[in-house]
């Protein structure tokens, strides 16, 4: 393991009545690195996301943070340094203070204000109740692109050191899957960015991206190299 790895899956096997999701898969992320995860339905990249979240443990293998394998972390503190966004949007009903602060509770006015205008959140910050402003549960009164900008703002919010993001531009208007895209490649830029996929626009503005098929890396694509077979 290089001492600068964030993130490490090592021979992770997961399987679910006797399908196998995840087969002996290894793989690392530095501090830093943003890297897309593809490939088709069922390849196991869903598998990958809850299992980073801890939803379930691994048959074998082990994941470590920072070095540390995740079973000795207490489960609120592991979450506390994962954010993830999952495809389905998440929103509470009441105002929008209330709804970035069940993710962070102690979040100032300030720092929710700051996390909307890097989230391309313009339809709160120019409404004039702002914060205030009320929300039916599950975000009705949003379109689908501002249910996930919204979204997103909580994760830029949390300011976790690792970013999970699951179909981030799936079924949105083309404006904000454009935001999104450049949300993505800017205001994500310090954080170590796992994005899963379909999205081909998308996929090609990161340089690092791995494949994924049958619960297995069939193909991982590196800065300065054509890629190959892992």
């Amino acid at each position: 393991m290089n001492n600068k790895d964030l993130l490490n899956l090592i021979d992770i096997t997961v399987s679910f009545e006797g399908f196998l999701a995840l087969n002996k898969l290894n793989l690392n992320l530095k501090k830093g690195e943003l890297r897309a995860v593809i490939g088709p339905n069922g390849a196991g990249k869903s598998t990958l996301t809850a299992l980073l979240l801890r939803l379930f443990e691994p048959e074998s293998g082990q994941i470590l943070i920072d070095g540390t394998p995740v079973r000795n972390w207490q489960i609120k503190s592991m979450r506390e340094q994962l954010s993830v966004v999952l495809q389905e949007s998440f929103i509470l009903s009441g105002t929008v203070r209330e709804h970035l602060q069940f993710h962070k509770p102690d979040a100032s006015d300030e720092q929710m204000l700051e996390a909307l205008r890097r989230a391309r959140c313009d339809f709160i910050l120019e409404d004039p109740d702002g914060l205030d402003r009320e929300m039916t549960e599950g975000g009705q009164d949003l379109s689908g692109g501002e249910k996930r900008r919204l979204t997103l703002s909580t994760a830029l919010l949390r300011d976790s050191s690792i970013v999970i993001l699951d179909e981030p531009t799936t079924a949105i208007d083309p404006d904000s899957r454009r935001q999104i895209q450049q949300m993505l490649t800017e205001d994500f830029a310090d954080k170590t960015l796992l994005i899963i996929t379909h999205d081909e626009d998308l996929e090609a503005c990161f340089e690092s991206r791995i494949e994924m098929q049958d619960g297995k890396i069939v193909r991982r694509i590196m800065p300065g190299t054509a890629g190959g077979v892992a």
